[in-house]
């Protein structure tokens, strides 16, 4: 078997097996354009000092960064040799959808591809992964990149959000919706978005005894009812929604900016996408547009539709074996695509930068502290 099959192979095992254990995160802190940029790392150390380095992107989770898939999926790839980086942002962990993250995520990718000298490969999901592909069609990022795995991504943003609050029966992308639109429609009321992101946080954390309930009793009565007409009212919901949609045909720049649709031609690595065929969140058509926009340009992208995922989902069953040859060819091609450009430095664009960058070892002696989850605080000096 060759390398990326075998990789492949190892990586489903892997996720599919839950004896396995994670591997224990670093959190390191990179310097960037603006200011410090943190990230856990995952690494088994037994990889070697030039291992093809992946970052991996969570979703709109409540858990952020702290999301056990995510991080499940990190640590798998470590453990069959990449070295990865979990960046933590400050846009995706407040679940905001706006051109500020597609920002935060292309600052961080430039920085870590300074910094370790070599394209990077990139391992995003759902609103993440839309986000993260107009990043990855920045002009500083075009070469720098080797491969992207993107899992249930959006091609259209406006289509995609309206699916969900019309048409999905996703009650937590609705409040991740409105967290993030309802002060557009009824002004900024931040008793209203704390109370969003409660019912967000009681989902996402599948809290045994939810903090809405007594939240909203502590809640200012015109709050408590506007929050309760938003979440059960369909017509003032729709209604609602409605303005929403007209401010976004107002604010088309402001959407071009998210929306992989409009840059998908500035694309420069390959792009693999897998995509539950049952998705119910983000539609399969998401997946299948980009694959047909990028079929226009000739640029390279495999797109494949499976059963054995839900909605963005990290984890994999077996079902027949012909899904699971489908879903270990895909990641193989990528991980081929990864290891080969990332071994071949010389397919690296030359890098002009302006920080002083020197690699800290993990058997260095290095100032630290416990941190976030329990990981090493470890500057990269």
């Amino acid at each position: 078997m060759l390398i990326p099959q075998r990789l492949a192979w190892q990586y489903i095992q892997a996720s599919i097996q839950t004896n396995t254990p994670n591997l224990q995160p670093e959190l390191v802190f990179l310097p960037g354009a603006r200011n410090a940029l943190k990230a856990l790392r995952f690494n088994n150390h037994s990889n070697k000092k030039d291992a093809p380095v992946v970052v991996a992107l969570n979703g709109y989770a409540a858990r952020g960064y702290r999301d056990p898939r995510m991080q499940r999926a990190a640590s798998n790839l470590a453990h069959i040799g990449f070295d990865v980086y979990m960046p933590i942002l400050d846009s995706v962990e407040a679940l905001l959808l706006h051109p500020k993250a597609v920002d935060e995520i292309a600052d961080f990718l430039l920085a870590l591809s300074t910094y370790k000298q070599r394209p990077l490969g990139v391992f995003a999901a759902s609103i993440s992964a839309g986000l993260c592909l107009v990043a990855c069609t920045r002009p500083e990022l075009r070469k720098r990149l080797s491969g992207i795995m993107a899992i249930g991504p959006y091609c259209d943003l406006k289509r995609a959000v309206s699916h969900v609050m019309e048409s999905s029966r996703d009650d937590y992308g609705r409040f991740v919706l409105w967290l993030n639109f309802a002060e557009w429609v009824v002004g900024e009321q931040p008793e209203l978005g704390q109370l969003f992101r409660t019912a967000i946080d009681d989902d996402g954390w599948k809290r045994r005894y939810p903090h809405l309930p007594a939240q909203l009793a502590q809640a200012n009565p015109q709050t408590r009812s506007l929050f309760r007409r938003f979440v059960y009212d369909t017509t003032y919901r729709d209604m609602r929604w409605q303005q929403v949609c007209q401010q976004l045909q107002a604010n088309k720049d402001w959407l071009r900016q998210m929306n992989p649709v409009n840059h998908m031609q500035q694309l420069g690595a390959p792009l693999y996408l897998l995509h539950g065929q049952q998705d119910d969140v983000i539609l399969p058509r998401e997946s299948e547009d980009l694959k047909k926009l990028l079929a226009r340009y000739d640029h390279p992208c495999t797109l494949l539709l499976s059963p054995l995922i839900s909605h963005a989902d990290l984890s994999y069953s077996w079902k027949t074996p012909l899904h699971a040859i489908q879903l270990m060819g895909l990641f193989s091609g990528f991980f081929q695509c990864v290891w080969e450009r990332q071994q071949n430095l010389s397919a690296v664009c030359e890098l002009n930068n302006g920080f002083d960058y020197a690699e800290s070892e993990a058997n260095n002696p290095v100032d630290g502290a416990m941190g976030l989850n329990g990981a090493l605080v470890r500057s990269i000096k």
